[in-house]
């Protein structure tokens, strides 16, 4: 595979691509506060440029991000600077003790810290459970399959010093995205160019559903959270430990 989120990806993605966190994070944080749990630990796996991590900050909790791209990193220090920072993959990461654990921007989907097969999803799935007090909160969103709805799309967005192009193909067979993206960043009055290739896993909701169970969670699965919705073939898996 080629970088993810190098240096230019990761700040168009931060400076043009925060509305899922910006509009879903509160309303994630209030339904874990309606579930009487007020501060603690929350683990934010794939916590991106940090925006999520410094909502939960100011909530009051002591929050952990770790994201696979380090650039994205160096971008949420200066954003939650009051949050502990790592570069790593959610699937090698030893989790400490915790309230909650999230994955929000379907983080999960990536194979960017290696394909994330049955055996390595519901391995972190037992890991997020050993970590989690009784009662605690695991939530994230994913990509979910329906073959009759493939997606293949080309898009672009473009903003104040830079513009980004993708294309998503779907190989249903594969249960992957191909997403090619091109990126143009202004640099010193030129603009700099940068390609990248994600390769992105399709999930099963059903399957997700009965992996949670079976490690002790009650699971809701939602296409929103709270009064935010997420785009077609999003879920949103918002779990409690038994």
């Amino acid at each position: 595979m080629s970088g993810f989120y190098d240096e230019d990806l990761a700040y168009i993605h931060h400076t043009g691509f925060a509305g899922l966190v910006e509009g879903a994070g509160p309303e994630l944080l209030a339904w874990i506060d309606a579930t009487g749990i007020q501060g603690g630990k929350l683990i934010d796996l794939g916590c991106g440029s940090g925006t999520f991590a410094k909502l939960a900050c100011d909530a009051g909790f002591g929050v952990l991000g770790v994201d696979f791209s380090p650039a994205m990193i160096e971008i949420a220090r200066g954003v939650a600077p009051e949050a502990d920072l790592r570069r790593a993959s959610l699937f090698d990461l030893e989790l400490p003790a915790c309230s909650v654990v999230t994955i929000l921007g379907e983080g999960l989907n990536y194979c960017a810290g290696g394909e994330p097969n049955d055996r390595r999803v519901e391995s972190l799935f037992a890991r997020v459970a050993k970590a989690l007090q009784p009662g605690g909160v695991f939530a994230f969103d994913v990509i979910v399959a329906d073959d009759d709805q493939p997606m293949n799309s080309t898009a672009g967005r473009a903003g104040m010093d830079w513009a980004v192009i993708s294309a998503t193909t779907e190989d249903l067979d594969a249960r992957h995205l191909i997403r090619t993206i091109t990126a143009f960043r202004e640099i010193d009055d030129q603009y700099r160019r940068s390609d990248e290739v994600h390769i992105v896993r399709v999930f099963e909701a059903a399957a997700l559903a009965m992996m949670l169970k079976a490690n002790g969670f009650a699971v809701e699965v939602s296409s929103s959270y709270g009064i935010y919705p997420l785009l077609a073939r999003r879920r949103a898996f918002l779990a409690r430990k038994i």
